[in-house]
């Protein structure tokens, strides 16, 4: 159980990412890749197995977790801390490509 916290903030993050990188690629490349609610069930269990292939591949998330274990001292602030920059970070991550996408104030022409 400990896995499914952590693994659920990873996601979100690595959803983040497709969309913002789906952002650019239609405003650049001007390709129209599809993320209708028909097809949604199947993105979201593609993104799951990719996200767990990454951790299960070689036993990746018993290191993480052991690493995890030994950093269990760091103050609980800092966790938050960096927590919060990281979600803020991938945020205005999106933001950005939404704002290239749409040619929105700095990408106004």
């Amino acid at each position: 159980m400990p896995f499914f916290i952590p693994l659920m903030q990873v996601l979100w993050s690595f959803i983040m990412h497709v969309f913002a990188i789906k952002g650019v690629l239609d405003r650049l490349l001007e390709v129209n890749l599809s993320f209708k609610r028909e097809h949604s069930y199947f993105w979201a269990i593609l993104f799951i197995f990719i996200v767990l292939g990454f951790f299960l591949y070689r036993n990746r998330h018993k290191h993480i977790l052991e690493k995890a274990k030994q950093m269990s001292e760091t103050p609980t602030w800092v966790s938050i801390v960096i927590l919060a920059i990281y979600f803020l970070g991938n945020f205005g991550i999106a933001v950005l490509a939404g704002l290239y996408k749409n040619q929105d104030w700095l990408f106004a022409s």
